[in-house]
C-alpha cells in the first residue's frame, strides 16, 4: 500500500471485515486481546486526542446482511495515532498479531485495510 502522507502525519487507521453473527463473542475477546498483544509489542497507541476515540475501538454496523454463505455481520477495527512513516511496519505486526489472536481466523474473508488522514480533531473545534 503506497503510502503519500507528510513523513509527520497520523493516520488512522480502519479495517473492516465479515464475519459469522454467531461469532460476535468470540470477535470481541480476540479484538481485545489484539489490542493488548499490539500495546505489548509497541507500548500504548498514542493518543490521536482526549476521548474514548484517542483509544483503538471495534465497530460494528447494526444490521446483517445475507450473503451466499450466509448471514454476515460487518466489523470495523479502528487504529488511531499511527504515524505514516510506521504504517507498513504497523500493518504487518498488526496482521501477525492478528493471525495469533484468532482474529483473523474468525472473518468470513480478507480483511479490507484502509488508512485515513487526520485532517482536524475535535479538540480544534472545542476552540472556537
Amino acid at each position: 500500500m503506497p503510502n503519500h502522507a507528510e513523513p509527520g502525519a497520523s493516520l488512522e487507521v480502519c479495517i473492516w471485515f465479515e464475519a459469522d453473527p454467531q461469532h460476535h463473542d468470540q470477535i470481541v475477546a480476540a479484538f481485545i486481546r489484539l489490542v493488548e498483544a499490539v500495546e505489548a509489542q509497541t507500548g500504548p497507541m498514542p493518543s490521536a486526542g482526549s476521548g474514548p476515540e484517542s483509544r483503538p475501538r471495534l465497530l460494528r454496523r447494526p444490521e446483517v446482511v445475507i450473503r451466499a454463505t450466509g448471514p454476515r455481520s460487518t466489523w470495523m477495527e479502528v487504529w488511531p495515532g499511527v504515524a505514516a512513516t510506521h504504517l507498513q511496519a504497523f500493518l504487518v505486526l498488526l496482521e501477525q498479531l492478528a493471525a495469533q489472536t484468532g482474529l483473523s481466523t474468525l472473518s468470513s474473508g480478507p480483511r479490507h485495510v484502509e488508512p485515513f488522514l487526520i485532517e482536524i480533531e475535535t479538540r480544534a473545534l472545542n476552540r472556537r
